[in-house]
């Protein structure tokens, strides 16, 4: 499993408590939360969690992450490289970045089961700078659709690569004829045309 914008690790470590066969590359560029994180793995040994302090986009080398001003007293969840998701940043770090297809380089061996993507309007980037591994692998991939993106540029990808995408609403999964910004269901999960829905979340349709 890639989980990307990893924040606290909550997603990789139900994951890989769920099946103990999987690991989790957990990617979290903001260093505050990557410590957080990297915190909770160790507090859970037994689950399979490497953490990555990097970006994840479609180019390689350093990039802008955005911090989102630091008023409210919680753990900030909302970084990103898209400089238009928040009006106001606190800060503006340079950290480093990297590809889906170039980190899998590292890996030949792994195969990738699922995609997570959580980073605030730049799923497009994540999903451009997989292409290879989308190929090669035809995960699952569970992204968010936030109000002011482009979502064209999501529907343009998953014609592309064959998928059918869901979105998650009322504890169930309502099929998206195009993806699309929806205010009540913001998270969506895509399978590959080919192998459709899993057996098990059938009844959730």
């Amino acid at each position: 499993m890639l989980d990307v914008g990893a924040n606290t690790g909550l997603y990789s470590l139900i994951a890989t408590t769920v099946n103990r066969n999987l690991e989790a590359h957990a990617f979290e560029p903001f260093p505050p939360v990557e410590m957080i994180l990297r915190a909770n793995v160790d507090l859970n040994p037994d689950n399979h969690v490497k953490v990555f302090p990097q970006a994840v986009s479609d180019q390689m080398g350093t990039a802008k992450l955005y911090v989102p001003l630091q008023d409210h007293g919680v753990v900030e969840t909302s970084c990103s490289l898209n400089s238009e998701f928040k009006e106001a940043h606190s800060e503006v770090l340079n950290v480093e970045q990297t590809t889906l297809d170039e980190h899998m380089k590292q890996y030949p061996g792994k195969k990738i089961v699922m995609i997570k993507i959580d980073v605030e309007g730049f799923e497009d980037h994540v999903l451009n700078g997989s292409r290879v591994t989308i190929s090669t692998h035809r995960p699952i991939i569970v992204f968010e659709v936030l109000p002011n993106i482009d979502a064209n540029k999501l529907e343009a990808i998953r014609r592309q690569f064959r998928y059918d995408s869901y979105r998650f609403r009322d504890n169930r999964l309502v099929p998206d004829d195009v993806i699309g910004y929806d205010p009540d269901s913001w998270n969506h999960i895509m399978f590959p045309s080919e192998v459709g829905v899993p057996a098990e979340l059938k009844d959730f349709i």
